[in-house]
């Protein structure tokens, strides 16, 4: 019995919404590549620059402006190279993240 009551705290733990207690440039850097992914015709084919472009910055402590490059196939198969602007704000209270603005740059 002990047991279980251990293992249904640990789970209860684990489960539910989690909340970050910090949300910074590099969380929503990574935030928006899922946003873009969702977006493309081919998400399995994207890949990303492994770090932001130096236009991304902090609007404030839970709002960000991100740009970045990408390659990923078009509606032809072929491999393109564009990139992305976007404005990813967390809210805190809430714990979720919205992708506002998001416009593909060829």
């Amino acid at each position: 019995m002990k047991k279980l009551l251990i293992v249904l705290m640990v789970l209860s733990a684990c489960s539910g919404n989690h909340k970050p207690e910090k949300f910074d440039l590099s969380d929503a850097f990574f935030k928006s590549r899922e946003f873009v992914r969702e977006r493309l015709k081919s998400p399995s084919s994207v890949g990303f620059s492994s770090t932001y472009d130096k236009m991304s910055f902090a609007i404030d402590d839970s709002t960000f402006f991100i740009r970045n490059h990408f390659e990923a196939q078009n509606a032809f198969g072929v491999m393109v190279q564009n990139e992305y602007t976007c404005v990813i704000t967390y809210h805190r209270e809430a714990g979720t993240i919205d992708c506002e603005n998001l416009k593909f740059i060829e």
